[in-house]
């Protein structure tokens, strides 16, 4: 099986909601140190010869993938994100993802499979529009969930999970990763 986080990009209006993270709602700052995943920047015009080399009956490509190592369990200094305690019940996993050229991005968490209690987050780097909390009820027969996308090239995603659950949160998001951006039409 194929564990993996997939971010894509789309250029299609979306409805703006208001919903608080989780590091809102904890009054936790931006942590600049904290080492974001980071994609190649998007050539979107070599992505265009390629795309005008394809069938004319073939599927339109709306994303570029890329991928990325991401694990929740990497507690190395070379790790992606960070950990915080927010309270005596819950941590919170976040971090930064950069795809510089990006319309939108969006992910594909896989394998997905929230304990009780756990919540992903994902918004937009002004933090105007909030996808989440995705749940346990979220949880795919597939093992893979796609957030709807967010505007630009830079995301937030958070996870929050609470403390006896962790280590099994942390083992379905291990490996997961994978990136894909889109361009504009």
């Amino acid at each position: 099986m194929t564990r993996g986080l997939w971010l894509a990009a789309l250029s299609i209006p979306v409805l703006v909601m208001a919903t608080e993270l989780p590091s809102q709602r904890y009054q936790l700052a931006l942590d600049p140190a904290a080492r974001p995943v980071q994609t190649p920047v998007l050539n979107a015009e070599k992505a265009l010869a390629e795309d005008a080399l394809a069938d004319k009956g073939a599927p339109l490509r709306y994303a570029i993938m890329h991928k990325a190592a991401v694990s929740l369990a990497d507690r190395s200094k070379f790790a992606v994100g960070r950990w915080d305690e927010v309270d005596s019940h819950f941590d919170l996993w976040r971090t930064r993802i950069d795809a510089p050229g990006a319309v939108s991005i969006d992910l594909a968490l896989k394998p997905f499979h929230l304990p009780q209690g756990a919540e992903v987050w994902l918004t937009d780097a002004a933090g105007t529009l909030v996808r989440g909390p995705y749940t346990a009820a979220d949880n795919p027969k597939s093992g893979e969930f796609w957030t709807p996308y967010v505007p630009g090239d830079v995301a937030y995603l958070e996870v929050l999970v609470p403390k006896r659950t962790r280590s099994v949160a942390t083992r379905y998001f291990e490996r997961a990763t994978g990136l894909s951006l889109d361009r504009e039409w």
